[in-house]
């Protein structure tokens, strides 16, 4: 064959190599819009799960300081409670005491 027939059969596969490449080329371009619009909705949605763990954990902590306070308050009653328990009983021996002590006067007598 003579060089310019070697180049007239090399060109319409160069046409056909560059046809399959544009092809290619514009695949490559959708799929990185897809890949990209895919990208930009796990984003959103990782912002949103960020934001309601954020708020759940506010929750949380609110949560957790009021229960703190709630068992100081409850503790500051036990221990008032405890204090008016341990008084009447102090009471009651005193009084158990003067009982006793009245009968056996009375007894003597």
């Amino acid at each position: 064959l003579r060089e310019e027939d070697r180049n007239s059969i090399q060109l319409p596969l160069a046409s056909e190599e560059q046809s399959t490449s544009d092809e290619e080329a514009k695949e490559n371009e959708l799929l990185m819009k897809q890949q990209q619009i895919k990208l930009e909705q796990n984003t959103r949605n990782i912002l949103e799960l960020q934001d309601k763990l954020t708020k759940e954990e506010q929750k949380r902590i609110s949560m957790n300081e009021k229960c703190d306070e709630m068992t100081v308050e409850l503790s500051l009653v036990v221990n008032k409670h405890q204090q008016e328990i341990t008084k009447y009983q102090d009471k009651s021996d005193k009084n158990q005491v003067t009982l006793s002590n009245m009968e056996r006067q009375s007894h003597d007598q």
